[in-house]
């Protein structure tokens, strides 16, 4: 498959010479005109007014096509391709979006986390993420509740800090190895 652009300052006709089957409107500003011409100089194909996503495999090969472009500016991109197995399947389009940022920040007390399971966040899907200090000179295990230390995915070293981002509305349990160590928990709420 080759891809083609033509940058338009002002509207006109792109005419372009290329043998191929299958001819695939890839991009453009605007809905445009398409003429497919077989090698004689004959139009095999023509649509008018399409948009970006529209293709065709005409009846026989194109040796040329032309694409009447009535507006100024902006460019066309086409796909071709000698093989009707080829292709594009590609939705285009703009998008707004808008960041929205956490409403409030909750402290949570110091947690004592201890060689059995201790709740540092219970379940809320209204968490936008959690931020976990230890602030001890052991290492903290934190995960899911029935947590023990062969499977904690999450090994917190001393003045270590973890921001949950990935799942931070579940809920979350720490222990140690042996002692307690102290640990400050900070919930951030959309």
């Amino acid at each position: 498959m080759q891809t083609l652009r033509q940058s338009f300052t002002t509207g006109g006709t792109w005419n372009q010479a290329t043998f191929a089957r299958l001819f695939v409107l890839i991009d453009t500003p605007n809905p445009i005109n398409v003429r497919l011409y077989n090698t004689g100089g004959k139009m095999i194909y023509e649509a008018t007014g399409v948009e970006a996503g529209f293709y065709t495999v005409p009846e026989e090969n194109f040796a040329r096509f032309e694409i009447d472009n009535a507006y100024a500016g902006g460019s066309v991109k086409v796909g071709v391709s000698q093989s009707d197995k080829a292709g594009y399947n590609r939705v285009g389009g703009k998008i707004d979006a808008k960041m929205i940022g956490a409403t409030s920040v909750v402290n949570v007390p110091f947690k004592t986390v201890g060689t059995t399971e201790t709740a540092l966040a219970a379940a809320n899907q209204g968490r936008a993420s959690l931020r976990i200090w230890n602030n001890s000179s052991s290492d903290v295990f934190i995960g899911a509740p029935g947590l023990n230390i062969n499977d904690a995915a999450i090994k917190l070293a001393p003045g270590g800090l973890w921001i949950e981002t990935d799942a931070p509305g579940a809920a979350w349990v720490a222990l140690v190895a042996a002692g307690t160590a102290p640990v400050k928990v900070q919930e951030i709420i959309w």
